[in-house]
């Protein structure tokens, strides 16, 4: 991986031609639109969570009328989810356009403009999948897909916000970081897809105790009957061994990121460590920590809508931050410099 990519991920650099005012001004603007993704991935959360999202049943009009002069007064029910949630995702999709063009007529690193016009495409596609989703009546696969390319462009968001920041350089102490950074990122990236599935699939709650998982503290041979017996007394339909099995490993996934975070942060206590990276690393351990106890909840509370939603979106957070302690651990130079100092 080359120097330009590094520096493309916010190593600050003379060459960069971006004068200081105008810098500050397009790094708050992204903040911004990383900030909004972030409202529109909960706002989809609770569209899900409130089984709205054929609230509206037709696409790109919203009952057969232009959706942005569609009247508040019919802003109704679970209409009201999957309205604003559409109507949000249009604002989203004009910010991320300014933002683009900003960083065209500013910005001298080919990467960085890149990253901004990659973000244009992925938003109208993000949108057109959105669509999709209702015209198909919300197959689970397409609905998966939608829900991880929102997470992934708020990755792209959070690329683009942070080549405007002012981080420290890589610094080798920081080498162990970095690996087990890297590490948690595809880790939670891999949750993310399997978080997605388990939801659109319905199975949410296939395992509906907790912290016993089908009434034993680890799944046994013959756990299915039990299963449905306990989700009969719960008012809900009986589930085959596929959910429950995508829904164990969610939980258990869960369990070991929460690990990985406690080595994490065990690694960055050292006084060679910045002491921006370990507050970073607290942070994390603090999302991670309300994550787990969200995912808990979410069963304990049998889904319920808010509880649910609090559960995607701080998902959302925890993949967030742990993506930026790659970047913030990341080598200067490329990964071939990396190999080296490490």
């Amino acid at each position: 991986m080359s120097a330009s990519v590094a520096s493309a991920l916010g190593f600050r650099q003379e060459e960069k031609g971006v004068g200081c005012a105008e810098q500050r001004a397009l790094g708050f603007y992204a903040k911004c639109v990383v900030a909004a993704v972030l409202l529109l991935i909960l706002k989809g959360a609770l569209v899900t969570s409130n089984m709205a999202g054929l609230a509206v049943p037709d696409w790109p009009t919203t009952f057969g009328e232009n959706m942005f002069l569609f009247s508040p007064a019919k802003w109704k029910g679970i209409i009201f989810y999957e309205h604003v949630h559409r109507l949000l995702a249009s604002i989203i999709g004009l910010l991320t356009v300014i933002l683009s063009i900003w960083i065209s007529l500013v910005e001298k690193r080919r990467s960085v403009r890149i990253m901004g016009w990659i973000a244009v495409v992925m938003v109208v596609f993000q949108g057109v999948l959105g669509g999709l989703t209702v015209l198909h009546l919300l197959p689970p696969l397409l609905s998966a897909s939608h829900g991880v390319v929102a997470q992934t462009f708020l990755l792209l968001t959070i690329a683009i916000a942070y080549s405007y920041a002012k981080e420290t350089p890589y610094a080798p102490s920081q080498s162990g970081v970095f690996r087990m950074g890297l590490v948690l990122f595809v880790l939670a990236y891999l949750q993310l897809i399997i978080g997605a599935l388990m939801r659109h699939h319905g199975a949410g709650l296939a395992v509906p105790d907790f912290p016993l998982m089908g009434g034993s503290l680890w799944p046994a041979p013959g756990i299915l009957p039990e299963i449905n017996r306990m989700r009969q007394e719960l008012g809900l339909v009986p589930v085959d061994m596929a959910a429950v099995s995508l829904h164990l490993v969610h939980r258990v996934l869960g369990f070991v990121l929460l690990g990985f975070v406690v080595l994490i942060a065990v690694r960055t206590r050292g006084t060679l460590i910045p002491a921006s990276l370990r507050r970073a690393v607290t942070v994390l351990g603090i999302v991670t920590t309300l994550q787990v106890a969200l995912g808990v909840a979410t069963i304990l509370s049998a889904r319920g809508p808010i509880i649910t939603s609090l559960h995607v979106v701080t998902g959302a957070l925890f993949l967030a931050a742990s993506f930026w302690l790659v970047l913030r651990t990341y080598p200067r130079g490329g990964l071939r410099t990396y190999s080296k100092a490490g």
